[in-house]
């Protein structure tokens, strides 16, 4: 098998063991998108040679089933192993089929639901080529069974959320009787893949065509240019499916097909299963070697994450040295595997019994936590997957010699490059204490200074890559709307509306698929106006865009507003709003703006219960909090989770460089162990971090704002807070300004930052460096630089503990 899509697929295993979420990796393969009925299926058959999908009507797949396969020695009879059944060899593909209908049946139901986690299969056959492929759900728009009526959002996010990863490949399969301006698949792909730089068009019922036509120019490139590319394959009929006929003779029909075809002949050696089975695979492996110096970035940051969680339960030493005793024993594997020393490998086995991968034994029995709990911990799992693979991949990037630096220097940013912060880190996998001291010294403003932009080589090693940024299941930005009516902070006035409009758009079209509003946004005769503007825009929208947006609305805790009834007609007000057509019967997310514990505690129970019957009367799909704190979060997690059975889906807090709350009071880290994502509102420090109102032009701000600005202003820590943001902006480039500094520190830290959009000029900033990334070095420079800040931003007056 190919090293290096072996490789990869082991990692993939050790992420599928740990489950999806934050240790969730963007890895290289290929994803298979397209409509229902589209012969996506077949077409996987195909290539693998086998049957083994299951068949019928309506939605079929219904899991995504991430299929790796590999290619053993002739004469070996094929056979098939489920991640969640180790060690169960499946030589009898229809049982392989049965497996995947009850697995599928397990976690989706048996009535047609879709459930976005995947079924891992591994198939080994002398007849398949190294290809590690995802087969997605059909895109539907019907619903059928126990289906919602949004089927088709929920099918379209579960799709997005597997191809706007930057290192999946993608298949769109488009079915040739069918028009190729309407498909599906090729709409999607275009709008996360514009370039077209990582999708594959396969054209499917050629053979199907009506008499006298062709797909002559798709399969030719000329209709919708791909850069890779069409593939036409010719799959088995219902009727040969039926009489089982053999994929074998499948393919020797299709051969003819196209060598008899009078469209076709000329181009026939670029066309059909076996054709597509080997682009897909050479596409792939050119993929992972592109994509090596990003892969060990997130692996390199993934184990930093776990060191530090680990450090949070032991101690410094044992685990600082349980951690680089794993990497230099995998440096040593590395190099005597993969031949780039030649007494490498007897070191290894010295190292680690002699066998020619690590053993998880080796680690976790280096590993003693220091009480019972503490070992039931995730984090030593995740340890143990995570060290032993991030560790062995970067040791063996290293010795292909794809000009990766193992020594410190490489991973610093630019900014403090010169400052010597790489001391100590050792192999460059675990940062050292000396670190988070040098960032501390670097923040000084008379040590500033402006370095150019660092070459391509040492931005791919260094650099934060977009999907090493902790998982963020609302995005990378989310749209906020508090000045879309709101007049005392923000001077609102409806003459803006356009340009809140134009605003608007540029978000969603830069990749902004989430929008924050509020039922108090807005009040007197603009009532709601916040709501009733998404609600304008949205109609205007196109019709691709409208089943991917969501909005999430907060409904505010009146002290009227406490029984069931009460927050029941507060949420219809807020859908009709924001869907005045009434095209949407519940609204996406419910939030409680604040929680009344502070000053009317007995409400918070019943508003809790309120909340949770928008969910059970069908109201919402989520809910949500604002302006809560660890403490009441907990209580509040327990207690719709033992009354109601219903669970927080979002979380919301005051979250920048001036506002460290939610870091600093564990929320984060609660967060996290919940599962909650975390929406940080305000990350420009409502517009100060902005740099526009650095200067004087502070002086011209009137209200709440000019206020704020003039006190900040006058603290030195804000004014070296400022000075290093300037610089970091410019050791990105000059298209960096620091509001794009401001919002990468905050998705360094786990939250999707939620900002204001008001401004075309502003929004187009935003999305221009949406998947660019802070060194973490620079991070820490900002850390420390933020902790001498004696004037930060004030609290919400509601804000909880």
């Amino acid at each position: 098998m190919e090293p290096l899509i072996q490789v990869v697929n082991q990692i993939q295993d050790v992420f599928g063991k740990c489950g999806v979420g934050s240790w969730s990796l963007d890895l290289p393969q290929i994803t298979v998108v397209g409509a229902q009925s589209s012969g996506k299926s077949s077409v996987m058959e195909s290539i693998v040679g086998l049957d083994f999908l299951p068949r019928g009507t309506g939605v079929v797949t219904r899991r995504p089933i991430l299929m790796q396969l590999i290619q053993v020695p002739k004469g070996t009879k094929p056979y098939a192993e489920f991640l969640h059944l180790p060690g169960k060899l499946f030589e009898d593909f229809n049982e392989v089929m049965a497996e995947i209908e009850r697995d599928t049946q397990r976690v989706a139901g048996g009535n047609k639901m879709v459930n976005p986690k995947s079924i891992n299969l591994k198939i080994y056959s002398p007849n398949v080529l190294d290809l590690t492929l995802v087969d997605l759900p059909g895109l539907t728009k019907v619903p059928v069974g126990d289906q919602p009526d949004d089927i088709e959002k929920l099918i379209r996010a579960m799709v997005y959320s597997f191809v706007e990863k930057k290192n999946a490949l993608i298949l769109a399969v488009h079915a040739a009787n069918t028009d190729l301006a309407t498909c599906d698949a090729l709409q999607i792909a275009r709008r996360v893949d514009p370039t077209g730089a990582r999708t594959i068009g396969v054209v499917t019922k050629l053979d199907l065509m009506d008499e006298g036509t062709n797909a002559l120019d798709v399969l030719t490139n000329k209709t919708i240019p791909l850069r890779h590319g069409y593939v036409g394959v010719v799959n088995r009929s219902q009727a040969n499916i039926k009489a089982n006929q053999a994929l074998e003779v499948s393919r020797k029909e299709e051969e003819e097909f196209f060598a008899k075809h009078e469209a076709y002949s000329h181009i026939a050696r670029h066309h059909g299963s076996r054709v597509l089975a080997k682009k897909l695979s050479q596409l792939l492996l050119q993929h992972i070697r592109e994509t090596l110096p990003d892969i060990r970035n997130q692996l390199t940051t993934k184990l930093s994450q776990v060191h530090a969680e680990l450090l949070s339960l032991g101690g410094w030493d044992d685990a600082a040295s349980v951690l680089n005793g794993a990497s230099n024993a995998s440096l040593l594997f590395a190099d005597g595997y993969f031949g780039s020393s030649s007494n490498g490998l007897g070191a290894a086995s010295n190292s680690i019994g002699g066998r020619k991968s690590l053993d998880m034994d080796d680690i976790s029995n280096s590993l003693k936590m220091r009480t019972a709990s503490q070992q039931q911990h995730q984090t030593t799992k995740l340890l143990q997957l995570i060290a032993q693979f991030s560790v062995q991949f970067a040791s063996y990037i290293d010795g292909t010699g794809a000009g990766l630096s193992s020594n410190s220097q490489s991973h610093v940013g630019p900014a403090l490059a010169g400052s010597g912060s790489g001391a100590g880190v050792g192999i460059g996998l675990i940062p050292s204490r000396a670190s988070s001291t040098v960032s501390a010294q670097a923040s000084a403003a008379p040590q500033f200074s402006e370095l150019s932009k660092p070459s391509s080589s040492s931005s791919s090693s260094s650099s934060l890559q977009s999907s090493q940024t902790p998982t963020l299941p609302f995005g990378r930005i989310a749209g906020g709307t508090w000045g879309w009516g709101n007049r005392l902070v923000w001077n609102y006035t409806p003459s803006q509306d356009t340009q809140i409009e134009e605003s608007f758009n540029i978000l969603i079209q830069g990749g902004c698929r989430f929008f924050d509003t509020g039922d108090s946004y807005g009040t007197g005769t603009l009532d709601g106006r916040a709501e009733t503007l998404l609600g304008e825009f949205r109609s205007r929208l196109d019709t691709q865009y409208k089943g991917e947006v969501l909005f999430g609305t907060k409904l505010a805790s009146y002290p009227w507003r406490w029984t069931r009834k009460s927050l029941e007609i507060a949420a219809r007000n807020s859908r009709d709003r924001m869907y005045p057509n009434g095209e949407q019967k519940m609204l996406d997310y419910a939030m409680m703006h604040w929680s009344p514990h502070n000053y009317l505690p007995w409400q918070e129970k019943y508003l809790l219960d309120a909340f949770a019957g928008l969910v059970q009367n069908g109201y919402a799909r989520e809910i949500g909090l604002s302006n809560v704190g660890p403490k009441r979060l907990a209580k509040i997690h327990e207690y719709l989770a033992k009354e109601h059975g219903v669970r927080i889906s979002v979380v919301q807090q005051q979250f920048s460089l001036l506002s460290r709350l939610p870091e600093t009071s564990g929320l984060m880290e609660l967060a996290k162990d919940l599962g909650i994502p975390v929406l940080g509102y305000s990350p420009l420090a409502l517009g100060f971090l902005s740099g526009k109102f650095f200067g004087q032009e502070t002086s011209k701000l009137s209200g709440p704002r000019g206020f704020v600005f003039r006190n900040l202003r006058k603290d030195p820590g804000v004014q070296e807070l400022v000075e290093l943001m300037k610089v970091v902006a410019r050791s990105h480039g000059s298209h960096w300004t620091t509001s794009d500094v401001a919002l990468a520190w905050v998705r360094a830290k786990g939250a999707t930052p939620l900002v204001g959009v008001r401004n075309p000029t502003n929004a187009r900033q935003f999305v221009s460096t949406l998947h660019e990334n802070l060194y973490w070095d620079e991070v820490d420079a900002l850390d420390a630089a933020a902790s001498k800040c004696r004037a930060v931003m004030v609290q919400n007056i509601f804000q909880t503990e």
